[in-house]
């Protein structure tokens, strides 16, 4: 499971930084 602040890596959608448990912004 993510954790708030940790950035994460979409292979197909690119680069993000996890903003909440459920919440995700895709940059």
């Amino acid at each position: 499971m993510f954790n708030v602040g940790d950035k994460i890596v979409y292979p197909m959608h690119g680069a993000g930084v996890i903003e909440s448990i459920e919440e995700k912004e895709i940059l």
